[in-house]
């Protein structure tokens, strides 16, 4: 029950880690920044990439990201078009193990929320990677974990877009 109360908060983050509750023990607190990396851009956008449009600029929707992810603790990395929330993952369910590998000390977990200049607006994406060093394994999102993703990416179109109306 611990690490499903630890999920909800880090689903608040701003963008939705509540699908990775079948990640077995996703808790602690948050760790070094992510480093720079090609790994750090977001990907393509796929259709089972989590996408939401978002009717403020970009720089707003990256504040709303930084902010919701502070209010809970972590310190989010921003990059020219990401911000990237990342966490210790302290050990491996058997699911993980299979498409990543057996657990090894100091694996995170990596959420980056892409922010893309859309017209008027902002693109938001969400894709999730396990990393070990400099190994950085992408976790495909299954329907229930991407419907989740959306929700939360829903959550900051609400308040980013609430900014843009009270300015």
């Amino acid at each position: 029950m611990t690490t499903i109360r630890t999920l909800a908060v880090i689903a608040a983050l701003g963008a939705g880690l509540a699908g990775c509750a079948r990640l077995e023990g996703l808790t602690g607190g948050p760790s070094a920044p992510a480093p720079q990396a090609a790994a750090v851009a977001p990907a393509q956008t796929t259709s089972s990439t989590p996408t939401v449009m978002i009717n403020a600029p970009a720089a707003t929707v990256r504040e709303v990201l930084v902010s919701r992810a502070r209010s809970r603790g972590a310190s989010p990395t921003l990059t020219a078009a990401a911000v990237v929330i990342q966490r210790e993952l302290p050990s491996t369910n058997e699911a993980l193990a299979a498409a990543c590998g057996p657990h090894r000390p100091g694996r995170a977990v990596r959420v980056v929320l892409g922010t893309e200049a859309a017209g008027l607006g902002t693109r938001v994406t969400e894709q999730r990677y396990i990393v070990d060093g400099t190994n950085v394994c992408p976790l495909p999102l299954n329907e229930a974990d991407a419907n989740q993703a959306v929700a939360s990416l829903n959550e900051v179109k609400t308040q980013a877009e609430a900014r843009v109306a009270r300015r």
